[in-house]
């Protein structure tokens, strides 16, 4: 499955036996960063950030997901709902790079805007 998000694509798969949906992390990287490369910009994340890593690490599963090509392939993925009801670990680094940047840290901006209320 498929969902859209200002126009841009976030693979999700739905697991019955847990009754949660997964969504893929590099996905969800990518619509909140405007990344052209969000595999990349998630291992700096996670480098820069032990604890966003160890927190992936631990609570992401990697989940069989398809592919623009067609192809199944495991992707790091993350639960909902997680019984919290928020989006857990996460912080966004704007890239050094113009507009894109700027953009990045309005959303997180945003975020955390959001998460006070």
């Amino acid at each position: 499955m498929i969902k859209l998000f200002d126009e841009r694509q976030v693979r999700v798969v739905w697991d019955d036996e847990k009754q949660k949906y997964y969504f893929s992390i590099v996905d969800v990287v990518q619509v909140l960063t405007d990344s052209d490369n969000p595999t990349d910009y998630l291992k700096k994340m996670r480098k820069r950030d032990p604890e966003l890593g160890s927190y992936i690490g631990t609570n992401c599963p990697q989940v069989p997901m398809e592919t623009s090509t067609g192809k199944k392939r495991l992707t790091l993925a993350v639960a909902w709902p997680t019984g919290r009801y928020r989006t857990e670990g996460f912080r966004l680094y704007p890239p050094d790079r113009g507009s894109r940047g700027q953009r990045a840290a309005e959303k997180e901006s945003l975020i955390k805007t959001n998460q006070h209320n």
